[in-house]
């Protein structure tokens, strides 16, 4: 996966929708989020600009990504250097 790639994330909705990821699908595997390393939020200056939110997960079996999410593009993931290969 060097290309960022669409893929199916489940999210804990709360306060705000997809607020958290608790799990990605990635060819047809799912793989729980054991932690976030790290999260953002990217937005500009004019309010129609589309929010991005980002997080950096690290799944079960260590394996980690990068992933993405805006209000029109949907979710993308890059798949980062960790211990192990999905």
């Amino acid at each position: 996966m060097n290309d960022a790639k669409k893929i199916q994330v489940i999210t804990h909705d709360g306060y705000r929708a997809k607020e958290r990821p608790m799990a990605v699908v990635l060819d047809g595997k799912q793989l729980a989020v054991v932690a976030i390393e790290d999260t953002w939020v990217a937005a500009g200056v004019d309010p129609k600009t589309q929010v991005t939110r980002g997080f950096v997960v690290r799944c079960k079996g260590g394996a980690r990504f990068r992933l993405t999410h805006g209000d029109t593009t949907g979710w993308h993931c890059e798949r980062l250097p960790g211990p192990c290969v999905v």
